[in-house]
């Protein structure tokens, strides 16, 4: 069994066999790994045979107990695009395109008294006009004490820096409206929703918005449940 020792930049650009700019010294080091030939991958069943854009055999390179695949190799076999960007000394993976993120998996300031994130599957079924509705996530709103329930205080306010869109579906059991504030307090949006009917926007997000929160009100000294479901930014 034939296995060499080699040392290597540890940097994605060697283990994609990419040709980058120039190295910053301060962020790279020089180590000793294993270029382990015998290491087989298997994917869906069979294995595979691992080559570089220029058809050249590539191998997983072990270090530290940790084994490292060629990732221009693997995103061939998966069918995952990717792309050296030069100018950005980048290793661009997937879509171009940024994707739709759910906004409930966004660093926030946690659930309050009245907002919690929905975790039961079954309170992301509403019914509506149009059947029984399911989305995959969603915020919860308690509507208290109707048109006084809404401020930014018992929001869970979510950071959206970065992104300049904001996509939701709003669902209320009560006639309601919805507000979105952002991290001043300001009422970034405001929107009207019936009594048991599914109401989806988009907006768009300028770059001083860097947090936004969910509240609603509801008909005087009436109670009821509001929900965002599928909150997205992009």
């Amino acid at each position: 069994m034939k296995k060499r020792t080699v040392a290597l930049f540890l940097t994605l650009g060697l283990c994609l066999g990419l040709v980058g700019g120039a190295f910053a010294a301060s962020n790279n080091e020089t180590i000793s790994a294993l270029l382990n030939r015998d290491l087989k991958v298997v994917y869906n069943g069979v294995e595979q045979h691992m080559t570089d854009a220029a058809g050249k055999p590539v191998y997983p390179i072990s270090y530290n107990n940790t084994t490292y695949l060629p990732v221009r190799a693997i995103s061939s076999m998966i069918g995952l695009p990717i792309e050296f960007d030069s100018a950005t000394y980048s290793v661009v993976m997937g879509a171009k395109e940024t994707q739709p993120a759910a906004l409930t998996s966004m660093t926030n300031s946690g659930g309050t008294e009245f907002s919690s994130i929905i975790r039961d599957a079954e309170e992301l079924k509403v019914s509506t006009a149009d059947g029984l509705q399911t989305y995959t996530t969603g915020i919860y709103w308690d509507i208290w004490n109707g048109s006084s329930s809404a401020t930014k205080a018992r929001a869970i306010m979510f950071n959206v820096k970065g992104y300049s869109t904001l996509s939701f579906t709003a669902w209320s059991d009560v006639d309601a409206t919805v507000l979105v504030y952002d991290q001043d307090g300001n009422i970034f949006a405001q929107l009207d929703v019936a009594a048991n009917s599914a109401v989806t926007k988009t907006y768009t997000l300028d770059a001083n918005t860097t947090q936004l929160g969910f509240a609603a009100n509801g008909p005087l000294a009436k109670e009821g449940t509001m929900k965002i479901l599928d909150p997205t930014v992009k």
